[in-house]
């Protein structure tokens, strides 16, 4: 009996395969599926072409009035906000891409017909309730579109988002907020840095609060007490760059008393750029020897960014001093204070002659 089943699995006698035979069905099988992917890929991209065909056909008598609602004038803008309110459904399913594309790109008037397009819509409602779906992909785009239409009703889950399991999730609404222009979210921003985990990197923290502008300056000013260094020194830089003046004070106190170096550094930084001439005395203090390399720089800069006549002196004095770094940063300070003096000399001289 082994015999003839081995002679006929050689041969192919029926009921048997050979080799070749496994090969030559397992070769057509591949091509069959291959084909039928083919066609269904085929199939798919045909009716993205028809779907997008139609999308354009339904959207080509609403371009004049994208155009209206994107430069038009305060009339032209209002008429399209109400044509686009009352569009059908299968004409809005067009063109809301292009009109959620404007949050970014139109200004004034224009933005705020786009918002309230999208309101009347109910795409912002969605986009709040997507803030808290499962799928990161999904808040991230929320967060976005909100942040982008300043939306104010979203500020306190945007909040929420800031300490979300998703790193890309906390950055966009970091960012939203920034753009939103919420003082609110100044400590739970800033918080943000100080925690071991669920962080927000600091040029994203920095950049919303330079957003929100010196409306959110007291609650900056707030940080400079925290236990965390990183929020203290962003704080202090935030609040330098706003020239966020009543802060002067808890500036001097840092610059003075803190423990850390970078910190006292960025206080420093900060009051050169308020420029306040009270600042030079505390700037000029900082330049001795007993402190820090770091603070000592930090107050040279500061006081060639102050620009207070007087002071070259002491410039001149540091030029020479042993640290390389400071005795660089006092020759570029003169050199800067010399530029301004020149600048404003010849105001001088032309009122003594």
């Amino acid at each position: 009996m082994r015999p003839l089943v081995a002679l006929a699995t050689t041969v192919g006698v029926p009921g048997f395969l050979t080799l070749r035979g496994a090969v030559t069905v397992a070769l057509a099988v591949m091509t069959l599926v291959a084909v039928v992917l083919s066609l269904l890929i085929a199939g798919r991209r045909a009716l993205r072409r028809r779907g997008v065909a139609r999308r354009r056909c339904a959207a080509a008598p609403m371009r004049p009035v994208l155009m209206e609602l994107a430069a038009g004038e305060p009339g032209e803008v209002s008429a399209a906000v109400d044509r686009l309110a009352r569009a059908d459904a299968r004409t809005w399913a067009a063109v809301e891409p292009a009109v959620i594309g404007l949050l970014g790109k139109v200004r004034g008037e224009s933005r705020d017909g786009v918002v309230t397009v999208l309101t009347a819509r109910g795409v912002l409602a969605r986009a709040a309730h997507d803030l808290h779906r499962r799928g990161s992909l999904r808040r991230v785009r929320a967060a976005e579109m909100l942040g982008r239409a300043r939306d104010t009703a979203a500020i306190h889950p945007l909040i929420g988002l800031v300490t979300d399991r998703d790193r890309e999730v906390r950055v966009v609404a970091a960012r939203a907020l920034g753009r939103i222009g919420a003082p609110r979210a100044v400590g739970p921003l800033l918080a943000a840095l100080g925690r071991q985990d669920r962080t927000v990197p600091v040029t994203v923290v920095a950049q919303a609060l330079l957003h929100v502008g010196t409306a959110g300056a007291p609650a900056v000013a707030v940080s400079l007490m925290s236990p965390c260094a990183l929020e203290r020194t962003t704080a202090a830089d935030v609040l330098g760059r706003l020239a966020a003046a009543s802060a002067y004070d808890r500036l001097v106190d840092v610059a003075r008393h803190d423990d850390v170096p970078e910190v006292r550094a960025a206080a420093l930084t900060a009051l050169g750029r308020l420029g306040l001439p009270g600042a030079a005395d505390v700037l000029v203090t900082a330049t001795r020897a007993t402190h820090p390399a770091t603070v000592r720089t930090a107050a040279v800069r500061a006081l060639a960014v102050l620009g207070v006549r007087g002071e070259e002196e002491v410039l001149r004095a540091l030029a020479d001093d042993g640290d390389a770094v400071v005795s660089g940063e006092a020759v570029s300070a003169l050199a800067i204070l010399g530029a301004s003096l020149v600048a404003r000399e010849p105001v001088a001289l032309g009122a003594s002659a």
